[in-house]
């Protein structure tokens, strides 16, 4: 696939993308040896969590993040929850 060729990937396709890359990687753990399960869940929930900040969700945010490192976007997202 030619580079032009995957730059026209959707918004939409590109999240649908991630989620099947961390669907891989949840397949590859099931038989994975002991020594490479925890490690292939862990990309699979990295993968996760870049869709869901790709669809506008900042949660997965608050715990790749360290707070001093927080956009005031993140902050406020915080609040609201907090206040709820």
């Amino acid at each position: 696939m030619s580079l032009r060729k995957e730059l026209k990937v959707t918004y939409d396709e590109r999240i649908a993308l991630l989620r099947l890359a961390a669907q891989g990687r949840r397949e590859y753990a099931k038989e994975a040896p002991d020594t490479w399960k925890e490690t292939l869940e862990s990309q699979a929930e990295a993968l996760e969590s870049a869709a869901q900040i790709m669809e506008g969700k900042l949660s997965p945010l608050f715990g790749l993040v360290p707070s001093w490192m927080w956009t005031e976007e993140m902050q406020k997202d915080l609040e609201r929850r907090l206040g709820e």
